[in-house]
């Protein structure tokens, strides 16, 4: 191979695919990064089995070819250049660049040894715009489980209808489910699981990007595909039976209000110093003669804190706790000026909603609190 290309977009294209190398393998192969040089461009790849992260970088091509590079390495120095143009070339299976100052070569390893690679999928189930598909990932995630004791709450559930699109992360405390319509007709009605770390990849990947997001299933391989004209990102499905998270979603209630999200937010920011030692449990007490919310923690040995804020307080007088970190992790990535709350009581799940949104609902199990 030899090729010709500025150090910043391959710094960029690195950046991108060395979210998907393995950290811990016993493959070394999918310790490394691939690199293939194509016509017009060069093509970066990373994977660690259950993902899979493909882009391209421009360049000028003067012989094709392809190699892995350990990724560590690479990352590193490529980084460390500075701003200009890399000349590069291969002999066997070594990899030899040159800037104006330097040269340096890198054993590497041959590409054939690296899993294949996902291709364009032209079965698409739907498309979407990246903001809509970033914002609604950003909703859902955070609220997906990190311990893989039950790896089926690890994932971010998609149920796909005609015209919509709804996702949907439990992890057994909090609940989160988005919802947006989609342009033109999907191509089939399903459901299935996607790793929330993968999503999190996407949203962080496409997001910005201004290609309208292709979503590929790919059932004989249980994979999933993103993809636009300037990346491809694959990964496994979660196999498993999603919890029926309908069954937690309150039917009635007996106080409801509405609040800013900055009066909230800084009361909690408050309340949570004082609840660090204290399984980050804040109590709020909901007062609908006085139009106000009182949130309040207290910790032996550190002191306590109240702050209070005004409300338009419907129905009965309340007081309930929650965990502190699950409602800043809600404020955090839900981007609202105004939020509605509803309640049936202390022991009843607590429904948080952004005012005059009907596609978004988050849900937070109450703390007991011992009177």
């Amino acid at each position: 191979m030899k090729f010709t290309c500025l150090q910043q977009n391959l710094k960029e294209g690195l950046a991108k695919v060395s979210r998907a190398v393995a950290t811990r393998t016993t493959l070394p192969i999918l310790s490394n990064i691939y690199l293939s040089v194509e016509s017009g461009s060069i093509k970066l790849a990373a994977s660690n089995m259950e993902t899979t992260i493909v882009t391209w970088v421009g360049a000028k091509v003067e012989e094709e070819g392809s190699i892995t590079i350990p990724a560590k390495l690479f990352l590193e120095f490529v980084n460390t250049l500075p701003g200009g143009t890399i000349n590069g070339h291969s002999d066997a299976n070594i990899l030899k660049l040159e800037t104006d100052n330097a040269k340096s070569s890198f054993n590497g390893t041959s590409a054939d040894e690296f899993p294949s690679l996902p291709l364009a999928q032209q079965g698409v189930l739907f498309n979407v715009e990246p903001d809509i598909f970033e914002e609604a990932i950003n909703k859902v995630t955070f609220a997906a489980a990190t311990d893989d004791s039950r790896p089926v709450l690890t994932g971010v559930l998609f149920n796909v209808d005609k015209e919509n699109v709804s996702l949907v992360g439990v992890d057994g405390f909090r609940l989160s489910e988005v919802s947006f319509k989609l342009e033109s007709e999907a191509n089939t009605e399903t459901k299935f699981i996607v790793p929330s770390k993968t999503l999190q990849g996407v949203a962080k990947l496409m997001g910005s990007s201004k290609e309208p997001i292709g979503v590929a299933l790919l059932p004989q391989k249980n994979q999933i595909v993103f993809q636009n004209n300037e990346q491809i990102i694959s990964s496994r499905l979660i196999d498993g039976e999603f919890p029926n998270y309908k069954q937690i979603i309150p039917s009635e209630k007996n106080v409801s209000m509405n609040f800013t999200k900055n009066d909230f937010e800084n009361a909690v920011k408050l309340a949570s110093i004082f609840a660090k030692d204290s399984a980050n449990i804040v109590k709020m007490t909901i007062d609908p003669e006085k139009s106000q919310v009182i949130l309040s923690a207290n910790t032996a040995d550190v002191g306590e804190n109240e702050s209070r804020f005004v409300a338009d307080i419907k129905g009965e007088k309340l007081e309930v706790a929650f965990n502190s970190k699950y409602i800043l992790d809600m404020l955090t990535n839900v981007v609202t000026e105004t939020f509605a709350f509803e309640s049936n009581g202390a022991v009843n799940p607590g429904v948080f909603r952004p005012n005059n949104d009907d596609n978004f609902i988050h849900i937070i199990m109450p703390v007991r609190l011992n009177n």
